[in-house]
């Protein structure tokens, strides 16, 4: 029964010191940090007014300064790193926006509406944005609790009349606007005014707008926006290709002008308005763009084929390296706006070896695998750290402990002295030792006698000694105090009846302690071991990246080298073995969120017209056809590979109109889906010899049906 008490208490114990640690502990963010954590701080801070960016996930130079902006407004020190302490305010209801800087701080005024309302949204907190909307003379409609066409356009009406971002989005900002004292109803407001009305374009613009385009796209159909809302007199800043606040505020200005809903996005209707010339035009048929979080987390590189003094293949005067780059560069648009994130191999017209290419792949995962023992590393260093610390906070509290119980046996020695020396210098029935007696006898005094009567009469030594015990006790943490017998009442003369009891929970509170320090102990072993391990592994997969280093001095370099020299079993050649340790590593951990994908046009030897037409999508199994690579690894995810190059096939194929369409991906060798394992198909668009065919692929609009193709296979391969 005693051991499991002991065990109980030492369960406890452990609760007590390591639970507020892993409650508090919290991974500070700082210049160069990644991840989903990275996500929610940006999107906090854009909510909150500071960060005028997408939540990439990447801890930039427009983040470090959106941190320091918040702490300055926060009282906290701007050192630009989002620790605990950041953090706890950055998501909490006393966060500092931005707009109430020069206000003074945040209003004390009660905002019912709690949650971000957009277009779309439903329930009680939208009525009351209607109902509140309506007050103050912006006509919301009716208060139905849908948030739709007319409660947006009154949404955008009221943020551009506070100096707001107007994205119709009810964010912290907008609603604490909503019920500042500057926004109650005035008796006769004014209706909001709409814009003067423009003359309908009378010049085609140079490039069509092709795809529906909102906040948050990139890209160069979002310049062409930009140049066209110019063209007409919209004024939407810089011609970056970056579609945010001042690009949507021209949106929806263009669609007040032209009858259409003010809602900031570029639809079929918008895009017919604005690629109309001296008359009106059809609109193209809707392309369904994902949403901006479809591809979240995911990683997509892609390869455009050739480039440089490598043309790839050429017919009247087109060459195939410039038609890849640019599906390429469309491609990662639409990725990007789905949320993934893009490598490009090249993003330019420069030539790149093979090697380079799957190098570049190979690197990729490498740096995944650093940063994601890196972070493991500072992990278990921070957990090892904080067990050490609590290892010394015990060790302290055992000191006090022992302090504490010398003091006790001194008390306890004194008094023992003190009743010795009474019965060896009085005679037994005598006046004064009768009065010791009853000194020392203190438990047996009735309730009666005075306190002051005994203590004074008490020695000055024990008197002393009782003062010295007690300052011991109070010197104890309150969680220590709480094991011990009266350790949370002071040592009066009355209960010196205690002092024994009082040892003995010392003692079992420090053998409490030695085992929690030793499991503590154990722990923290095991801890820097692995510690050390995770450092050799770090220093592994550098020396891993180490071999690929002639590719990244010599992106041209076309020879094998480093650790692409192969072996040989039999004719056949054989990856080396570091490569097939990153392969292995690439199939173990980089399976599931990450794809390569190389993008070409395709050509016959014919060197005049061939008939062959459509899109081909090739894959690398553990099987290819006979060739001198056919043993060269046996451990790609041949499955993964094929749905991949299955699914891009059908999409592209519902996307593009070629004369003839294959049904099923093929397999080949090609290096770049032989030298690293991700999940990779080779894409060829069409074929240059085929004069049907390349009048298709030199159309801009084409070569965006292709890309969009490729977006749908990626979409639906992570489905």
């Amino acid at each position: 029964m005693k051991k499991c008490v002991t065990v109980i208490l030492v369960i406890i114990l452990l609760f007590i010191f390591v639970s507020p640690q892993i409650a508090m502990a919290a991974p500070a963010m700082r210049q160069g940090s990644k991840g989903n954590d990275v996500v929610e701080m940006q999107k906090r801070l854009i909510e909150l007014g500071y960060l005028n960016d997408r939540a990439d996930g990447s801890f930039g130079p427009l983040t470090l300064k959106a941190v320091k902006d918040f702490q300055k407004a926060n009282g906290l020190v701007a050192d630009g790193i989002c620790g605990p302490k950041t953090q706890s305010i950055l998501y909490s209801n006393k966060a500092v926006p931005a707009s109430n800087q020069s206000r003074g701080g945040s209003s004390n005024v009660s905002i019912p509406i709690t949650r971000t309302l957009r277009k779309g949204s439903k329930g009680s907190d939208v009525a009351e944005l209607q109902r509140r909307l309506n007050e103050l003379g912006f006509n919301a409609g009716k208060i139905d609790g849908s948030f739709g066409s007319q409660t947006l356009n009154a949404v955008y009406a009221f943020q551009k009349s506070r100096g707001l971002v107007v994205d119709g989005v009810v964010g912290k900002i907008t609603r604490a606007a909503l019920y500042e004292e500057v926004s109650s109803p005035t008796p006769t407001p004014k209706p909001t005014p709409k814009p003067t009305v423009k003359p309908d374009p009378t010049t085609t613009p140079s490039t069509q707008i092709t795809v529906t385009l909102r906040r948050g796209s990139k890209g160069s159909q979002v310049e062409a926006l930009q140049r066209r809302l110019i063209e007409l007199g919209f004024d939407c800043g810089a011609i970056d290709g970056s579609f945010g606040p001042a690009t949507q505020k021209a949106v929806i200005e263009f669609q007040l002008a032209y009858g259409l809903v003010g809602e900031g996005v570029v639809g079929p209707l918008t895009r017919a308005k604005l690629n109309a010339g001296g008359k009106p035009t059809t609109p193209q048929p809707e392309k369904e763009m994902p949403d901006t979080d479809a591809l979240k987390g995911k990683i997509i590189i892609l390869d455009p084929g050739h480039g440089g003094s490598d043309w790839g293949a050429s017919s009247n005067g087109y060459l195939e390296k410039n038609l890849n780059l640019d599906m390429a560069l469309k491609l990662r648009d639409m990725l990007e706006n789905a949320g993934a994130t893009v490598y490009m191999t090249r993003t330019d017209d420069r030539y790149v070896s093979l090697f380079y290419r799957s190098a570049y792949a190979n690197k990729v995962v490498l740096e995944l695998e650093i940063d994601h023992l890196e972070h493991e590393k500072i992990k278990l260093t921070d957990e090892s750290e904080t067990i050490d610390k609590k290892i010394q906070l015990i060790k302290s509290d055992n000191s006090a402990l022992n302090e504490y119980k010398e003091a006790i046996i001194v008390l306890i020695e004194l008094l023992s002295e003190t009743k010795e020396e009474s019965y060896e210098t009085q005679e037994p029935g005598s006046s004064e030792s009768t009065e010791i007696k009853e000194i020392l006898d203190f438990a047996d005094d009735s309730s009666d006698k005075a306190d002051t009567h005994i203590s004074t009469e008490l020695p000055e030594n024990i008197l002393n000694q009782l003062i010295i015990a007690n300052e011991h006790r109070n010197n104890l943490r309150q969680s220590v105090k709480d094991q011990l017998v009266l350790g949370n009442e002071s040592i009066t003369p009355e209960n010196l009846d205690d002092l024994e009891s009082i040892l003995d929970s010392i003692e079992a509170a420090k053998n409490m302690n030695n085992t929690a320090i030793s499991v503590l102990e154990d722990k923290n072993k095991t801890l820097l071991e692995r510690i050390q391990n995770v450092k050799d592994e770090i220093s592994e997969v550098h020396r891993l990246l180490c071999g690929f280093q002639p590719y990244f001095d010599n992106p041209a370099n076309q020879n094998r080298t480093g650790i692409y020299t192969v072996t040989k079993d039999a004719s056949f050649n054989v990856a080396s073995a570091d490569l097939q340790k990153v392969m292995d590593l690439t199939r173990k951990k980089y399976q599931d969120n990450i794809l390569f994908i190389s993008i070409h046009c395709n050509a016959t030897v014919e060197k005049t017209q061939t008939y062959i037409s459509g899109m081909y999508v090739f894959y690398r199994n553990n099987n290819p056809k006979a060739n001198n690579n056919r043993s060269y690894y046996k451990n790609y995810n041949e499955t993964a590979r094929q749905k991949l190059a299955s699914k891009l096939l059908i999409e592209t194929n519902k996307s593009t109109n070629f004369i003839q369409s294959t049904s099923q991906p093929r397999v080949d060798d090609f290096s770049v889906l032989r030298e690293n394992n991700l999940v990779s198909a080779l894409v060829e668009v069409g074929f240059m010899n085929n004069p049907h065919d390349l009048n298709l692929i030199i159309q801009d609009s084409v070569r965006t049906d292709a890309a969009y193709g490729m977006l749908k296979g990626i979409i639906s391969y992570f489905e």
